[in-house]
């Protein structure tokens, strides 16, 4: 199952697959009349476009690279190791949790906030965002793109064609990707506009080299289970429906650019789309303010994992009897309801084989639960900017 764009039941939000998560900006203060994300906005984004203080998710990605100079080991020992958040020191896990609370923050607020020198949390902010450890982006109105259902994509593949069928015109597209264990399957989600789409994507996938069936089901709500870790921010819940106003090209180019780099400075954005440094700004703001856009920062903490999908069958009288205990259980990270041959899909993440098949055992005994079926996945494609994902 594929659980890291959906849209959501409303008080929940969803969570990256396999140790990511987006954390939404903080809660504004009752007396504020300006939504969080702008305020964040307005506070750094003059200060950091002169003095170039805005990270950047990659070096070359739209500004001159990570403070202008790669990470070293010296700096931050992330390289070649089985896991990262071994390495990851108290200081570390501090400028993490800066990151939380406001994903474009600048070095010097967050050496103010810390007591650090501004050299050490660039240095360490540095080789954060290169090593992949932290990524910055946007979360965008599916409205905005077109994309009103939200689909689970299962295609039955000979297991020597799964690489070509996962990178053909079908999936090439899809940020997040899985497959069984023994390759006989490719497990995705896609967005699409209406029941119309629905019907090319199974002929589509049908006509793929390679591929024996393939199977959609529409997701109908979804909710965060216990795993989830959830952080509360300020949106949460599923976005306004419809968008509150139209986008125009420049705006989308200004949103294709954020999804890139969700910490990109307004003049790096403004040599991109061709309009001043204060336009852009105004631009960047009010796609906030109108929640069209919401800011996240991606944390991977490199921690070992193994996942799965549990699909259940419910009794009709005991369905949310069983929706509550699942979503309580601790292995559980997503709990979607779907139209289809099975009535609820739980992504189950778990430390160990001996873990996750004893939550498999519990999850399938439960009272009410009439038929299951257990594939063990390994996700293989996690990249962040999913145009229909929402807090």
């Amino acid at each position: 199952m594929v659980l890291g764009a959906l849209l959501v039941a409303a008080g929940d939000r969803p969570r990256y697959p396999a140790n990511r998560y987006a954390v939404a900006v903080p809660a504004p203060h009752p007396c504020s009349t300006r939504s969080p994300a702008v305020r964040g906005l307005e506070r750094t984004g003059g200060r950091a476009d002169r003095r170039g203080d805005l990270l950047t998710r990659r070096p070359g990605n739209l500004t001159r690279g990570p403070f202008g100079a790669p990470p070293t080991r010296r700096t931050f020992q992330h390289v070649a190791h089985d896991d990262p958040s071994a390495l990851l020191d108290a200081t570390d896990r501090s400028l993490l949790g800066q990151l939380r609370d406001n994903g474009r923050a600048t070095v010097r607020a967050v050496a103010d906030k810390l007591g650090l020198p501004e050299s050490t949390v660039r240095g360490r902010f540095n080789a954060l965002f290169s090593q992949g450890i932290v990524r910055s982006t946007v979360l965008v109105h599916p409205g905005v793109v077109g994309q009103r259902l939200i689909t689970f994509v299962r295609l039955q593949v000979d297991p020597a064609a799964w690489e070509q069928v996962a990178a053909s015109h079908v999936l090439g597209g899809a940020p997040w990707l899985a497959r069984t264990i023994d390759s006989s399957a490719i497990l995705t989600q896609l967005g699409v506009a209406d029941v119309a789409d629905v019907r090319d994507l199974v002929r589509a996938g049908n006509a793929l080299e390679g591929v024996h069936r393939a199977e959609v089901r529409i997701v109908l709500g979804i909710s965060l289970g216990q795993n989830a870790h959830t952080s509360l921010g300020a949106r949460v819940g599923p976005w306004p429906t419809p968008p509150g106003r139209a986008v125009d090209d420049t705006d989308r180019r200004l949103i294709e650019l954020l999804r890139q780099d969700g910490r990109a400075s307004f003049t790096a954005l403004s040599q991109q789309v061709g309009l001043t440094v204060a336009g852009t700004r105004r631009r960047v703001l009010k796609l906030a303010e109108d929640d069209l856009v919401r800011f996240v920062t991606v944390f991977d903490d490199g921690r070992p994992e193994v996942n799965a999908d549990v699909h259940l069958v419910l009794a009709a009288d005991r369905r949310d009897e069983v929706l509550d205990f699942v979503a309580a259980h601790p292995a559980v990270r997503y709990v979607a309801e779907t139209a289809g041959s099975y009535d609820v899909s739980l992504f189950l993440a778990a430390t160990d084989d001996e873990e996750l098949d004893r939550a498999v055992d519990e999850l399938t005994s439960v009272p009410g639960a009439l038929a299951h079926e257990f594939v063990r996945l390994e996700v293989v494609r996690d990249r962040v900017g999913w145009d229909s994902f929402t807090v």
